[in-house]
């Protein structure tokens, strides 16, 4: 409610900033008109009856979006859980998943420049050279390549043009940062351009590990990318580009407790524990480390034919991702650790016919097909020290000699230590699965004028995918969350088919106003998961998931162009929700399933005003209010549970500030987020190591734009230093052994993985052209 009385006066000011949908320096006392391919043609953006919010290449620049982390802060109601670099999880509008199995794919999925990203380990990447980035909200079930539940994320890189131009940065900031990025476009002849581009990223770790003496959570990595463009006679192009990126850092920070923590601490000295209030201060006992290769290449062959294009799209990507294991719990003793590598190579081949767009119809169809090959190797090692309260659960599981006393007193019978001593040494299991997707879907959607002021959108799709599953288990048996060894799955496949649709009819009375209302629908293909406690679990795949989405909306401007309000409201309802669910309570069960039904409501409000020349403003507001039934009673979460990640309320305010000075212009930029508290998993609520928050996030930068190309930029991202929660664990069992003396260190511990704390540096660029 706090958030709620704070954007009802904003709106009424509507002096308010949010995700740029524009420029500053572009809009003067006009915003600009952004061109998006959200419909995959290009219209513009208050022209298209789907909410999207999009950022231009200088808003990208603005807002110092170079990451996905990043532009996750700049989406009203989207939000992120980010188990480690191999899993991260997005969610939006009730659509998400933490399934990190092999060739699951989650509910909001990423497209570059027609390149799909879907799996969890996809996201950990570097955004540059970056035209354009449209967020779709609600499931996309027609025209873009996979079928996504909870939205799509479309980015599109820049391609070369006629004549030599180009930038180059370079980035200096705290924790030793050192970027260095360029562009490089240039013609080869008067058919054929060429591009190059290229972004490193250096910075020490954000985080100080005790036990090692060393920084975590560092970056370095490098990315580069080639274009070609060549237009051949009677109105064919062919347009090739191929990327390489690597990186080599070490694994995240995890602070054994949580930094709100107000009970006594001395009882985990005996772990070797030194008392440290600092979030980011941590004892692992290692680093770890995370190793990536990426190659992604694709081909565009395009022909104007009459009153219609044909297009061929053909990408390819190769991932490579190693991990050294590193402690969940936080902790300076090997109690948990895990390792999760994937191994991903995927082939898309896309043939679509797009009509010109003339007339009172409006169309496109195609056909769309992919091949995937994902292995993940994952490895966990294991420590239950008597010692610890999860040696009293090894006991209770594995030694006759322990009483329920005993266990209830987290105390290990002497009896268990001498007569099953390997209950309490180190384990080590592992699970190799691989899963072949293949997938074939043909779809078409028309849009046809009714009259000069309403039109109708029809659109279907038919996707039939396939999945293989093959794989082991092995090592030891261990308590907590470790399918039984030597399980072999050789070759077990599911397909299954589904139809998605989507109608739209919206009024356009004035060039100004945009009404509409739609249905639509989405579906995401079942998932195979070897990481299941039970065996019967182990070859048996989750359903599929559905939704069905009702949405009705404006797109609005006033003041001749210089005031922009864009309202949305939402009711979306799954079946068969996917999520991944762990219960210490039921002796470490672990397993992926479904829930019958959740749903998700709400409205989402972004507004821009050109105040005059100098000061723009915008706001950003969503409100979600999630619920759920049917879950199954082994997964211990009550009726009426939201989905992960559904934030009851998101605020974004901010403020852009130009005026020339010189040779050429001063700029500046402002920009506020707070969300109320949601949870990042599909848990009990209840539970608070899963709990996040943003009380109150600033971002700004200002800088100098000369006429004659150069730049400087001062920037500070969370100058508030908000202490927000990425992930968490519920692994009070690995901490507190027969010493414990203070219940309420339950709730304190959850090996949180925290978003990067207060930065803030310099950017000196150079553009030519």
């Amino acid at each position: 409610m706090r958030i709620q009385t704070r954007v009802l006066s904003a709106i009424a000011a509507l002096a308010v900033c949010a995700p740029t949908t524009f420029t500053a320096r572009e809009a003067r006392a006009q915003l600009e008109e952004i061109v998006v391919t959200a419909e995959r043609r290009e219209q513009s953006l208050q022209d298209v009856p789907v909410a999207v919010t999009a950022f231009s290449e200088v808003a990208i620049e603005n807002l110092q979006i170079e990451d996905f982390a990043d532009l996750s802060l700049k989406i009203p109601g989207f939000s992120v859980n980010s188990f480690s670099k191999t899993r991260v999880n997005p969610a939006l509008r009730g659509g998400s998943s933490s399934l990190p199995s092999a060739g699951s794919e989650q509910a909001v999925g990423l497209f570059i420049d027609d390149v799909y990203f879907g799996g969890s380990g996809d996201f950990e990447l570097d955004l540059f050279d970056v035209e354009r980035i449209e967020v779709l909200r609600g499931p996309q079930g027609t025209l873009f390549g996979r079928n996504t539940t909870g939205g799509l994320i479309n980015v599109v890189t820049k391609d070369p043009g006629g004549e030599l131009a180009g930038k180059l940065k370079v980035g200096l900031g705290n924790y030793a940062l050192n970027q260095l990025g360029g562009y490089l476009s240039f013609p080869v002849n008067e058919r054929l351009a060429g591009s190059i581009a290229f972004s490193t990223t250096d910075r020490e770790g954000t985080s100080f590990n005790s036990v090692t003496g060393n920084d975590v959570d560092n970056i370095n990595r490098t990315s580069v990318r080639g274009k070609l463009v060549w237009t051949l006679p009677n109105d064919w192009e062919v347009k090739a580009a191929l990327s390489h990126s690597t990186a080599d850092e070490t694994g995240v920070a995890r602070d054994a407790v949580s930094a709100q923590n107000t009970v006594d601490l001395d009882v985990l000295a005996d772990q070797g524990f030194t008392i440290d209030s600092d979030p980011r201060t941590v004892q692992m006992f290692a680093d770890g480390r995370y190793t990536s290769e990426q190659w992604v290449g694709s081909l565009h062959v395009s022909k104007d034919l009459d009153g219609m294009t044909f297009e061929s799209i053909t990408t390819g990507r190769t991932f490579d991702a190693d991990q050294d294991p590193v402690s969940l719990s936080g902790v300076p003793t090997r109690i948990f650790a895990l390792a999760d590598e994937r191994d991903v190579e995927t082939f898309t081949q896309e043939f679509r016919l797009v009509s010109s767009g003339d007339g009172k119809l409006s169309w496109q169809t195609g056909l769309y097909f992919l091949s995937s090959d994902e292995t993940r190797d994952l490895a966990a090692v294991t420590r239950w020290d008597e010692s610890v309260a999860g040696g009293a659960f090894s006991a209770i599981f594995g030694c006759p000699d322990q009483t329920a006393e005993d266990f209830e007193n987290f105390v290990v019978t002497p009896a268990c230590i001498a007569n099953q001593p390997e209950l309490f040494d180190e384990n080590e299991f592992f699970i190799n699965e691989n899963v072949e997707t293949t997938s074939i879907s043909l779809y078409a959607q028309g849009t046809y004028a009714l009259t000069d002021t309403v039109a109708l959108t029809l659109g279907g799709r038919y996707t039939n995918d396939e999945k293989e599953l093959s794989g082991r288990t092995s090592g030891e048996y261990d308590w907590f969350w470790n399918p039984v060894p030597g399980t072999v799955v050789d070759g077990v496949s599911e397909d299954w088919g589904e139809f998605t649709w989507r109608a739209v009819l919206d009024y356009k009375p004035t060039d100004a106003v945009l009404l509409y209302a739609s249905a639509s629908t989405g579906f995401r293909s079942g998932a195979f998961d070897m990481a299941q406690s039970d065996p019967a679990l182990i070859d048996k795949a989750v359903d599929p998931e559905t939704v069905e989405s009702l949405e009705v909306g404006a797109k609005t401007r006033w003041l001749d162009g210089r005031l922009q309000l864009n309202v949305a409201l939402f009711d979306t309802e799954y079946e068969d929700l996917q999520f991944f669910v762990n219960s210490v309570g039921a002796g470490g069960a672990a397993a992926t399933t479904n829930a019958g039904r959740a749903t998700v409501e709400g409205v989402e409000v972004e507004a821009a005003w050109a105040i005059n020349d100098n000061f723009t403003a915008n706001l950003a507001y969503s409100h979600q209010d999630g619920d759920s039934s049917g879950i199954p009673a082994d997964a211990e979460i009550p009726e009426g549970t939201p989905p992960q990640g559904t934030v009851p309320d998101t605020l974004i305010l901010g403020v852009d500030f130009t005026a020339p000075l010189g040779g050429g212009e001063f700029y500046a930029h402002v920009d506020y987020l707070q969300k109320d508290e949601y949870s990042l998993e599909f848990i009990d609520n209840s539970i608070s190591q899963f709990r996040s928050e943003v009380d109150g996030q600033i971002n700004a930068n200002f800088g100098y734009r000369a006429d004659n190309g150069w730049s400087v930029q001062v920037w500070g991202k969370n100058l508030t230093d908000e202490l927000v929660v990425l992930y968490g664990q519920d692994f009070w069992f690995s901490l507190y052994g027969p010493s414990l003396s203070n219940p309420a260190l339950f709730e304190s511990s959850f090996g949180p993985r925290y978003m990067e704390p207060r930065t803030y540096g310099v950017t000196f660029s150079y553009d030519f052209d």
